[in-house]
């Protein structure tokens, strides 16, 4: 069966950023609208994580999918114009990433319309992603629901559940994150890499005192870097990130620090980022969060395989890296390219969309995975002489990646041209 011949069945495994968008776009994009089913591990909607860094391509999706207007009416999330990249020990600005077009535009953004980015409370965008799917009549999210095995034959896919429920449907997103459990069906050697690197966020209330940076900085260090940014309308608070080697981690989800964890995490941040230029402010910064969480970052080796017969992979789930400031904005590229291939091409059979999906989102996820895994060793502990480089080097990488950077900012993928994908 083809998407075209009824009004398809879809199960989407993850309830997450990856998969509510998903039930989101493919809604939007049939013409004859789908019977979406999203299953969720978890038993309420929650998420692990901090405030996470919009770009103005994922605030364009969002925007299409009707979560934006959510955002705004909930006044969540503050306006970034700029990431800037200061130095550790003098406290100089050492580059700029600018979200506004300055240079090529008017200053208002990217695209048509022009969007800036936006830094947001990961919960917070959970649940406005929540509030645009509850309004769709065709989609239907269960909690709760542990995937434990999936068939797959010529006429659908079945999914059974740990509580012995099984359900079955045309074709199965699997969307739920870095240690996906549909990956495991698809491809079982496959397994997420402790990457030896962990965040420790958290919030803290600064008020009406003026900070050095306009909207966020990240602090280049010989001990890994920090992160500080405005994430409400308010504005008088900020979210804190360092960005640390870990060895060891307590558990692959994350953790929340707690008495004593909460005093050595304090320790181990001040003494690798503490004692810096007095203008920055990181040790106040530091002093002033309470309840750290703890999150190592695992990634998944590139390449992988993606697809079965009915089954498709979709964000972490199929491609994981570290996280380097675009993450959600290529999980919702991933979401939106499938749904306009699924629905153009929608007399072909579900093997044919997969590949032609896939076919179109190799190469930009093989090139931005290069590049997060290039940031990503920046982070990592190292001598006076190497951080002087990494110093030197900053600005000519943000100078030189500035272009396909500005150029995905101003992408939307619903104008690609789909019509040399499949082969007569």
């Amino acid at each position: 069966m083809t998407p075209s011949e009824s009004n398809p069945r879809i199960i989407i495994v993850g309830g997450g950023i990856a998969g509510l968008a998903s039930a989101l776009a493919l809604t939007r994009s049939f013409q004859c609208t789908p019977q979406v089913t999203v299953f969720e591990l978890r038993e309420t909607p929650s998420t692990i994580g901090g405030a996470v860094n919009l770009t103005p391509n994922a605030i364009r999706y969002l925007d299409q999918l009707g979560v934006l207007a959510k955002i705004k009416a909930k006044n969540y999330g503050a306006t970034i114009d700029d990431i800037e990249i200061f130095a550790h020990a003098s406290g100089a600005r050492i580059a700029t990433l600018d979200f506004t077009n300055a240079s090529g535009g008017k200053g208002t953004g990217f695209g048509n319309p022009p969007f800036k980015a936006l830094r947001i409370r990961r919960a917070d965008l959970l649940e406005a992603l929540l509030l645009a799917v509850g309004e769709k009549s065709n989609v239907k999210v269960v909690f709760g629901k542990k995937a434990v095995s999936v068939d797959e034959n010529t006429e659908g896919v079945t999914i059974r559940f740990e509580d012995g429920s099984a359900s079955s449907a045309d074709c199965l997103l699997g969307c739920d994150g870095i240690h996906s459990a549909i990956r495991a069906f698809i491809e079982p050697t496959r397994k997420p890499v402790y990457s030896g690197i962990a965040v420790i966020n958290g919030f803290t209330t600064i008020g009406s005192k003026a900070m050095l940076w306009k909207d966020t900085v990240v602090v280049s260090c010989k001990q890994g870097s920090f992160m500080a940014s405005y994430f409400e309308p308010s504005r008088k608070k900020q979210y804190v990130a360092g960005v640390v080697e870990m060895p060891e981690v307590r558990s692959k989800e994350g953790w929340r620090a707690k008495g004593r964890d909460q005093e050595a995490v304090e320790v181990n941040l001040r003494r690798r980022f503490g004692g810096g230029a007095p203008a920055l402010g990181l040790d106040e910064l530091i002093a002033s969060t309470q309840d750290w969480l703890l999150y190592p970052v695992y990634k998944l080796p590139p390449g992988g395989q993606w697809t079965r017969q009915r089954t498709l992979l979709l964000g972490d789930a199929a491609h994981a890296m570290p996280p380097q400031g675009e993450s959600v904005g290529i999980a919702l590229e991933d979401v939106m390219v499938f749904a306009k291939v699924a629905n153009e091409h929608k007399s072909h059979a579900w093997p044919e969309i997969f590949a032609a999906y896939e076919k179109l989102r190799r190469g930009r996820i093989d090139s931005a995975y290069k590049e997060a895994s290039f940031r990503w060793d920046t982070a990592k502990d190292c001598g006076w002489l190497k951080q002087s480089m990494k110093e030197w080097l900053t600005p000519w990488f943000v100078w030189w990646s500035s272009k396909s950077r500005h150029a995905s900012f101003e992408e939307d993928v619903g104008d690609l041209d789909l019509e040399e994908v499949f082969v007569p």
